[in-house]
């Protein structure tokens, strides 16, 4: 009877202590930005399983021309370093005027393959928990508040 209890209670520790408390930046977080002098507004999920996907609206409520840029990926949080790898990014252009358009179109796609490999150049940025619902982060002297979405 003691052998059951010991190996009983050997199992629970184990099956106790091999449970992981999930990542505090997993979950989806809202964030506005500046992108090209235009106001951008993203939300990022980041996934338990490693991986994110990050929607950016960039330009003005109701102007006529937007970029819609998704973003996905991998990330790690070790301590307050947040790394992301960028595997795959769309930009949608949208926009009374088609000659332009086209031309932006034209651009991204010519230049996807270099803008994923500029994205990676530093993909780790220090964060800064404000709670358990908001963290901030400094990259290229831009300042970034990002908010979970309940």
């Amino acid at each position: 009877m003691r052998s059951r209890v010991f190996i009983l209670g050997l199992v629970l520790l184990v099956a106790l202590g091999g449970c992981k408390k999930g990542s505090p930046i997993v979950g989806t977080w809202h964030s506005q930005s500046t992108v090209m002098n235009l106001p951008a507004y993203t939300d990022e999920t980041f996934n338990a399983d490693g991986t994110f996907s990050q929607v950016t609206n960039v330009g003005k409520e109701g102007a006529p021309a937007s970029l819609v840029v998704t973003d996905k990926g991998t990330w790690t949080l070790e301590g307050d370093k947040l790394t992301e790898k960028l595997e795959d990014t769309d930009w949608q252009f949208s926009g009374p005027n088609a000659a332009k358009l086209d031309a932006a179109r034209s651009f991204f796609q010519q230049n996807k393959a270099q803008i994923i490999k500029d994205a990676n150049k530093e993909p780790t940025v220090p964060i800064k928990w404000e709670g358990e619902d908001k963290y901030t982060f400094t990259r290229k002297g831009e300042t970034t508040i990002c908010r979970r979405k309940k």
